[in-house]
């Protein structure tokens, strides 16, 4: 676990390659709940003119510091305004800064990002990685439920308010996070039991399952200019999850999956 005087210091590295556009630290740092494993994470908010502005400089930065796993994200300062990302951070000033939810497009991230680690999951052979896309899974399920059974403004998203809104009879998924929070083994659990409770949030978050503007400009803006023309004529998150759902129903090769939707499945610029 890094000290409050290391983060400060890369905190302020960051900000002065950054200039004016301002850096927040988030993550389990910001949320009071790091452990010895956990990442770094930071948000660099900036105009759509800068959006690809510091990516060498930023990788370049990052290299002073092998070993410590470092994730910067890029977030375009309307985006961040209209709640299109989840954001929620302090400022090198120590200010507390949160971009409002869009609910639709976090519930849908979130499913797609319990899918996606589904596949990591099932392709990989080595437990301690399993272990980790089984929290990554559970948490993801957690969002989803916080968001949509919570009333009034959604709070931070921690894992210690996460677990309040876990259903009783989801115990793996709860058990998952507690582990995770206390810095414990994860217990391991089978696919079978994973895709059960994939299936039954998917069908709980019916709802929020319908075509989102803001999700197909976010997608659209980033691989339209690769040349990547997949997603101009379909619902992105429609045809991620339909990719995946369809794929765990007839048994497909998981892992060729994975390797396709590995690039797709994030429309963020991560660093």
């Amino acid at each position: 676990m890094l000290s409050r005087e290391f983060l400060h210091a890369l905190h302020n590295e960051l900000q002065a390659l950054t200039g004016k556009c301002p850096v927040l630290l988030g993550g389990s740092y910001v949320y009071g709940e790091p452990t010895d494993h956990s990442d770094v994470d930071f948000f660099v908010l900036v105009p759509w003119y800068r959006l690809f502005s510091f990516r060498s400089v930023i990788r370049d930065w990052k290299m002073k510091y092998p070993a410590i796993l470092i994730n910067i994200m890029i977030v375009q300062k309307m985006a961040f305004h209209l709640g299109w990302y989840y954001v929620y951070g302090r400022d090198s000033a120590g200010r507390l800064v949160r971009a409002p939810i869009h609910k639709q497009m976090m519930v849908m991230s979130a499913l797609k990002l319990a899918y996606y680690n589904f596949l990591r999951f099932a392709a990989s052979g080595d437990q301690k990685e399993k272990s980790l896309s089984q929290e990554k899974i559970a948490q993801k399920i957690a969002i989803i439920y916080t968001i949509v059974e919570h009333t009034g403004p959604t709070p931070p998203l921690a894992t210690s308010r996460l677990i309040h809104y876990i259903p009783t009879d989801l115990e793996w998924v709860r058990a998952s996070l507690v582990a995770k929070q206390k810095g414990n083994p994860i217990l391991p659990i089978s696919e079978t039991t994973i895709i059960e409770t994939l299936d039954r949030v998917f069908h709980h978050s019916r709802p929020y399952r319908c075509f989102s503007p803001a999700t197909y400009l976010i997608y659209n803006l980033k691989f339209l200019p690769r040349g990547k023309t997949l997603f101009l004529w379909h619902n992105p998150d429609t045809m991620i999850l339909q990719k995946i759902r369809r794929a765990i129903e007839k048994k497909s090769d998981l892992r060729q999956l994975l390797t396709e939707l590995t690039p797709l499945i994030f429309p963020v610029i991560i660093i």
